[in-house]
């Protein structure tokens, strides 16, 4: 047999080589920058949360306070009768 049949014996009972095999693709490079994009979002959020999430929970808890000098005191005039 010789070498040109044996490349080709070789070629169509494998798809690739060894070395073809074993060759680095750029893939990591893609996973690596998703990763990267995923992890600045959650910082952003994280950081959008701390700014605007106490304001919100400082607008609740103000909404909510009674003026208690106006409802349990009642102011009187002179003309008020004392009791």
């Amino acid at each position: 047999m010789t070498v040109q049949e044996k490349k080709a014996l070789y070629r169509a009972s494998f798809a690739q080589t060894l070395v073809e095999t074993e060759a680095k693709t750029g893939e990591w490079k893609g996973i690596l920058g998703v990763s990267f994009m995923l992890v600045s979002l959650g910082i952003w959020g994280y950081m959008l949360l701390k700014i605007f999430g106490e304001s919100k929970k400082t607008l609740e808890m103000t909404s909510f306070v009674i003026p208690t000098s106006s409802v349990l005191i009642p102011q009187c005039t002179p003309s008020c009768p004392s009791r």
